[in-house]
């Protein structure tokens, strides 16, 4: 059996069989699992230790049968926690907004601050309560690896009205 991840995962995946540890991924994207023909697995992994990733929970239940390959993917993504102020080009806070990104929601509160759980590069977009929306990225932490990020000040561009 081989199982893929989306990309290397920052510390040790569990490949798990039946609920039970059979195999790590450490610093690689594949696995193999030898597996007895004519049986039913259920393949999942889990982080070895606490870890800063989004991963995958779903459990699959696979068949073996002699001489096919089964290929089990999942989806792994590191993530840092964003800590920062949210301004709007004159430098003026942007309180009290919904923050919704691919894997996260937040808000700021009424001076702007935000804390946010997400990826370098994410793209969010902040709706103000009056339907107000601007969007922003996410920047790069000063120290690669670094799970805790200091975003600073960040501007929210190109406001506009929310289609209501």
């Amino acid at each position: 059996m081989q199982i893929v991840l989306s990309q290397p995962a920052p510390d040790p995946v569990a490949l798990r069989v039946g609920g039970q540890m059979r195999g790590i991924l450490d610093q690689r994207r594949m696995g193999f699992l030898p597996v007895r023909p004519f049986a039913i697995y259920d393949v999942s992994i889990q982080p070895r230790v606490a870890s800063n990733i989004i991963y995958d929970q779903s459990e699959d239940r696979v068949i073996a049968y002699p001489g096919n390959v089964i290929a089990v993917q999942r989806s792994v993504r590191p993530i840092e926690i964003f800590v920062g102020r949210l301004v709007d080009a004159a430098g003026r806070p942007i309180s009290d907004a919904v923050l919704t990104g691919e894997d996260s929601i937040s808000r700021t509160d009424a001076a702007g601050y935000f804390q946010d759980d997400g990826a370098t590069g994410d793209a969010l977009t902040a709706v103000r309560s009056d339907g107000a929306s601007c969007g922003f990225v996410l920047p790069a932490p000063p120290n690669p690896g670094a799970v805790y990020v200091n975003a600073g000040e960040l501007v929210c561009a190109a406001s506009e009205r929310a289609a209501r």
